[in-house]
């Protein structure tokens, strides 16, 4: 004969038990399943919205490239008025650079032909690109002085520096009364300033 279990007060648990135990499976397998179809949905919600956020950018860069080209036509002629303009400011440039010293040359001999007098006799004049020297002879000290105040006064954008009077008795030619020879350094000031930009010294 088979012993029965004795159970608290006489009452049989079992049945109560497996039922409670039936449904906490039951409750955990909806659980597992919920989870698991929250998670595809999520799944799913995600990678659609990529995707559209995928078309969306494709659109719009296929928009963009389609503006892009109507433009193109424009956009190229605006590049080449631009590379013209460029092109033509800098020969402007050039050409301002180039003349500039003729310029200079020009002012010069006005000068030189208002501030001419019977007491000073030039020798010679050279030019260059950034400047002149003039070699002349004076028949004093006050009649160099004076020349080279009207010179001054006169000065059409150049700095005039002044070498010392000499004596011209050691010269192989006559002088003409014109004892005392000197020189006359002239420096454009758009050369001294062209000097200084690019770091050429003062």
């Amino acid at each position: 004969m088979t012993a029965r279990r004795a159970e608290p007060g006489g009452f049989n648990l079992l049945p109560y038990r497996e039922r409670l135990a039936q449904a906490l499976r039951r409750r955990r397998a909806a659980q597992c399943g919920a989870a698991i179809l929250f998670g595809v949905l999520g799944a799913g919600l995600w990678t659609g919205a990529a995707t559209a956020a995928a078309w969306r950018v494709d659109a719009e860069r296929a928009s963009v490239e389609a503006r892009l080209r109507q433009l193109q036509p424009q956009v190229g002629a605006a590049t080449r008025a631009a590379r013209a303009a460029a092109v033509a400011a800098q020969r402007d440039a050039q050409a301002a650079e180039l003349a500039a010293p003729y310029r200079h040359v020009a002012g010069l001999l006005a000068t030189l032909a208002q501030v001419r007098d019977g007491t000073v006799r030039l020798d010679a004049l050279r030019t260059t690109s950034a400047g002149a020297v003039i070699d002349a002879r004076a028949a004093s000290y006050r009649a160099a002085a004076r020349w080279l105040a009207g010179m001054a006064r006169e000065q059409r954008g150049w700095r005039i520096d002044i070498d010392a009077l000499k004596p011209a008795s050691d010269a192989p030619v006559a002088t003409g009364g014109m004892p005392f020879r000197f020189s006359v350094q002239l420096r454009w000031h758009d050369a001294m300033a062209s000097r200084k930009a690019s770091g050429g010294g003062t």
